[in-house]
């Protein structure tokens, strides 16, 4: 009888035994990380090249990485590009690299003997969202009628009411339109083309040909305020506090005077990069560049004070101001049509 129950215990057991549960401990895969997170400065060993260029990689799940520049004047860039990045490759600004991290020294390889180095800025006092200002829309305005034109000039500006000139398909006009009716009011006819600038009761024109500056009373009347011609006048804008006048002509320079003076060079702008140059406030001017609205002054020397990004898709042509309200006038690349459009700086 104890044979048996010893038997039958140890049958027992074994069973137990081939019953027991095996368990698998599965670790989670994790691959080797970037190591080019963060914001890169480029070594310049070319005394000749005097902008100043940053990489920044953020580890922030977008994967967008951005280009940084910063030339000795004072002007930004900004530009942001899809990247991806694995432990020893990175595909950014169109090519696929290959890097290596050594310390804070970061190495992108288009060949072995071809490579660009960068050394890391630690606790960066920028960033991509806050290295350039921007502009926002307050307002935006299908252009009518003789506005509608990539030969518009920068206008003057009175509140709601805005001068611009444009081709009615027989002579040209000076306009004064309501940009809350969105409707014209007035006109005056006017031998070309021409940029305008407002000082009540004044309106100040800028002739697109060598002509001398004028100036008409509302729409009314017209007299030249300056004794000599200037070639081409693609702005013309005023200090309203000094009663100086300014005009930008088409090689660059920008001339002043007053009223019933000779209007001398000021500035050569010609170097600079900027067009669409207007008297703005605080002895400052805006301009336009590369789709961007500038703030310089020129005196005691030119510098970018600050430079203003908009929206992508949409390349401004024409910029004006009255000091207090700015409008630009440029193409929608979305719509595939213009905009008038009232903006804020940021």
């Amino acid at each position: 009888m104890n044979k048996i129950k010893l038997i039958f215990s140890l049958s027992v057991i074994l069973l137990i035994a081939s019953c027991k549960k095996e368990t698998t401990i599965k670790e989670e895969y994790n691959p080797p990380q970037p190591k080019l997170y963060g914001t890169w400065q480029v070594v310049n060993t070319n005394p000749s090249v005097t902008t100043t260029t940053y990489y920044v990689f953020p580890n922030d799940g977008k994967n967008y990485a951005y280009l940084l520049t910063l030339e000795k004047d004072g002007f930004k860039s900004r530009q942001a590009y899809a990247y991806k990045a694995t432990e020893n490759q990175v595909n950014f600004y169109y090519y696929l690299y290959n890097y290596t991290v050594s310390n804070d020294t970061l190495t992108l390889y288009n060949t072995p003997s071809n490579y660009s180095t960068f050394t890391k800025v630690t606790n960066p006092s920028f960033t991509p969202d806050n290295w350039m200002g921007s502009f926002t829309y307050a307002k935006t305005l299908t252009p009518p009628r003789a506005m509608n034109s990539s030969y518009l000039k920068p206008f003057g500006i009175d509140g709601d009411n805005i001068y611009p000139t444009g081709y009615n398909g027989s002579a040209y006009y000076v306009y004064k339109y309501n940009t809350v009716s969105q409707q014209y009011t007035d006109s005056g006819s006017i031998a070309i083309n021409a940029s305008t600038y407002f000082k009540s009761p004044l309106i100040y024109y800028g002739f697109n040909n060598n002509n001398f500056l004028w100036k008409t009373t509302g729409l009314t009347g017209g007299s030249t305020i300056s004794t000599n011609q200037l070639n081409y006048t693609n702005t013309i804008s005023a200090n309203p506090n000094s009663g100086v006048i300014y005009a930008f002509v088409s090689n660059g320079s920008m001339y002043s005077g007053t009223e019933g003076s000779t209007f001398n060079q000021l500035f050569d702008f010609n170097s600079t990069g900027i067009y669409n140059v207007l008297y703005y406030k605080n002895d400052e001017f805006l301009a336009l560049r590369n789709d961007c609205i500038v703030r310089v002054k020129i005196s005691p020397s030119y510098q970018v004070l600050s430079v203003y990004q908009g929206k992508a898709n949409f390349s401004p042509y024409v910029l004006s101001t009255n000091g207090v309200d700015v409008w630009l006038y440029g193409y929608d690349n979305l719509t595939s049509d213009y905009k008038l459009i009232k903006v804020n700086l940021n």
